[in-house]
């Protein structure tokens, strides 16, 4: 039987029959916007936390940057988020105001069910 730290709650949430805990998924939508939109090497005593997406940002909406966003989102995740394992990365352009869309799919390791995020850059 799985351990839960959050106590009882109403309503339950179930995903795949399975109860998510209240919190925990917020929880990590705040990591994560944390991770993804702090920038790299700029803490002094963990230099290495961040993502170096917004070294991206400003450059062209091309096949490139699009690629490059995902394989730093991805590093950053893997090694900042380890209560997530990453399915898929899907960066969507809005050419009209420059921006990208980023959504990550993963599931949420300890429970095994989906998980959604997604973020303007």
């Amino acid at each position: 039987m799985e351990e839960f730290k959050y106590g009882l709650y109403f309503p339950i949430v179930l995903d795949q029959g399975k109860p998510v805990p209240p919190g925990l998924a917020d929880s990590i939508d705040a990591s994560l916007r944390n991770i993804l939109t702090f920038p790299y090497n700029v803490r002094n005593f963990t230099p290495t936390f961040g993502a170096l997406v917004h070294l991206l940002l400003g450059n062209p909406l091309s096949d490139s940057t699009v690629s490059s966003v995902k394989v730093y989102t991805r590093i950053a995740i893997n090694r900042w988020e380890k209560r997530i394992e990453i399915k898929e990365i899907v960066v969507d352009r809005d050419n009209d105001n420059g921006t990208l869309f980023l959504t990550v799919d993963a599931v949420i390791k300890n429970l095994g069910v989906n998980y959604t995020f997604q973020v303007h850059l």
